[in-house]
């Protein structure tokens, strides 16, 4: 594109000053009025300083592209991953919501990189869509149906800050919840988690498949446990667990993605977490339903 400077008008200056004052740059008394004169250039140079970008009072190239990048809104275009980068403000309010929400992808840094895909693609599994690390529609649906978990929270991971006993008995005696396992050390977590939430209060209405007296009701929460690692199947939530503060996060964000539609989950464990998967521990078992129940008692207060 041509150079753009004091005392040219038209459709391409009322553009810029559009996106100037979106970013909050003072256009003086007239405003977006089509005409670049000195308090639209003096705005171009703040705004070019603020880019990194050399000072001038000009749009060229260079400081067009910046000016684009930084007023897109999250769902403006598909994000993924290519070469080269998506860069701009989508990205980052994207890499932001990830944080929050549990999926480090690191510094948010508006560049998406294969931290970001992978990020991503973990969020996706996490709420049931098919984790491709394509950000389109079905990506910016689940984000804004999250809104209220991610926008203007901390964008470090999620601390590893426990419920404490009483919110935790709290809980146990409100989620109406069944862990089960299809394969026998999923099945003796699952047994413990039932065991643990029972010590915990009397009144828990946490149970597993072995220990519940009556079947589930529409109301139950099913959360199913099995090894392997997440792959994301459609309409069901997984959630890969982990020995960390983010688990908390994406466990959270899961919750949050099921309420009001079907009342399933499931948590993956990679079998790295036993030194025979065959014959799991005591010691494996009880530290995993322990970091489970734990896990499901801080997301579900939040």
């Amino acid at each position: 594109m041509k150079p753009i400077g004091i005392g040219q008008k038209g459709p391409a200056v009322e553009d810029i000053q559009k996106r100037l004052r979106t970013l909050g740059f003072d256009l003086g008394q007239r405003g977006i009025d089509g005409e670049f004169d000195s308090a639209t250039a003096t705005a171009v140079r703040a705004f070019r300083e603020d880019a990194g970008l050399k000072s001038d009072e000009i749009v060229d190239d260079e400081c067009w592209v910046a000016l684009v990048n930084a007023t897109f809104h999250l769902g403006d275009r598909t994000l993924f991953l290519r070469f080269p980068y998506f860069h701009g403000s989508d990205v980052r309010l994207l890499q932001n919501a990830l944080n929050v929400l549990g999926f480090t992808c690191g510094d948010a840094d508006g560049i998406f990189g294969a931290s970001t895909e992978r990020a991503l693609r973990e969020f996706q599994a996490n709420v049931g869509i098919d984790p491709d690390g394509i950000a389109g529609s079905w990506t910016f649906q689940a984000l804004l149906r999250l809104r209220h978990v991610w926008e203007g929270k901390d964008t470090h991971p999620h601390s590893a800050a426990r419920a404490g006993y009483a919110r935790a008995a709290e809980v146990l005696e409100e989620a109406e919840v069944c862990f089960f396992g299809v394969d026998r050390p999923c099945c003796l977590i699952a047994s413990r988690i039932a065991n643990l939430a029972f010590a915990t209060t009397a009144a828990s209405r946490v149970a597993s498949a072995e220990t519940m007296e009556e079947a589930p009701t529409e109301a139950t929460l099913l959360i199913e446990v099995f090894l392997g690692r997440e792959k994301g199947v459609r309409g069901l939530p997984s959630v890969q667990f982990s020995d960390d503060p983010t688990f908390v996060g994406r466990l959270e964000t899961a919750l949050a993605a099921i309420r009001g539609t079907s009342l399933r989950l499931r948590i993956c464990i990679d079998e790295s977490y036993f030194a025979d998967v065959g014959h799991p521990t005591v010691r494996e078992q009880q530290h995993i339903a322990v970091s489970l129940l734990d896990a499901f008692c801080t997301a579900w207060s939040r």
